[in-house]
């Protein structure tokens, strides 16, 4: 009954960065339960991320290059998967 992961696409100027923060600030989410990073990232950024706040909610705005570099895209891939468990190698 949990989704572990979501992925908000579409046009600039829609407001989806602007919807994200107001569900995080209507959850009642404290400040340090979520992490949020804007621009570009590698793949090792993107690994140390992950690895670094795990156990956070993680929140990447803006970060379209992980999405073009292969390795990125696997460990994100990992890292969305739907088991409980997940193991990420770099």
């Amino acid at each position: 009954g949990i989704t572990p992961s979501i992925i908000v696409t579409g046009e600039g100027g829609l407001g989806k960065t602007h919807t994200v923060n107001q569900s995080i600030q209507a959850s009642g989410l404290q400040p340090s339960e979520y992490v949020f990073f804007k621009g570009y990232s590698t793949a090792r950024g993107l690994y140390n991320t992950l690895y670094d706040n795990n156990g956070k909610l993680i929140i990447f705005d803006d970060c379209d290059s992980v999405l073009e570099d292969k390795v990125a895209l696997n460990i994100l891939k990992s890292a969305l998967d739907s088991y409980e468990k997940r193991n990420i190698s770099k």
